[in-house]
């Protein structure tokens, strides 16, 4: 299973499994590890909205969309959207996503799915993907693929949790 999801997650970004979460769905149920090693999950992040990136250290189109990720934690970080990268790499690979948030600057929460949950629970086939939750975890945006800055459903989906 873990060699067929990594040939899939290095084919970039692809199509979606119809089971997986959709616009107006909750969330699913989903735990990761931070950099530190203590569990966290989407339930402990309700309360406020979430924007929630996967991605990778060796994906081209996570490495593009990044500047445009860290972005909007500044912009929308202040006005109460948790921003909160989650990196697919494997699990020994902790130094290398260290010094990759370094190089790109990235301020935002970061968090850890060696084991690639992800790809199940919210039936991912490709990176980037970006979900964007309201305050009680509903799904509000979700893009498989890249997101960017004129990305116009993006920012109306942001707007629209913020108000």
């Amino acid at each position: 299973m873990a060699l067929v999801a990594t040939a899939l997650l290095s084919w970039g970004c692809g199509g979606r499994d119809d089971r997986g979460p959709r616009v107006g769905d909750p969330a699913p149920s989903y735990t990761v590890s931070t950099l530190n090693g203590d569990s966290i999950s989407l339930a402990d992040l309700r309360g406020e909205p979430v924007l929630l990136n996967f991605w990778a250290t060796w994906c081209t189109p996570c490495k593009a969309e990044t500047p445009f990720i860290e972005s909007l934690y500044r912009e929308y970080g202040k006005r109460g959207v948790q921003v909160v990268g989650v990196s697919l790499d494997s699990p020994e690979s902790g130094d290398e996503v260290r010094s990759w948030i370094r190089k790109m600057g990235v301020t935002y929460r970061i968090l850890r799915d060696g084991r690639q949950v992800a790809l199940d629970r919210f039936s991912l086939v490709g990176i980037p993907a970006t979900y964007l939750l309201d305050a009680d975890g509903t799904i509000r945006f979700a893009r498989l693929g890249p997101v960017s800055p004129g990305d116009r459903d993006l920012k109306a989906a942001l707007r629209d949790v913020v108000s």
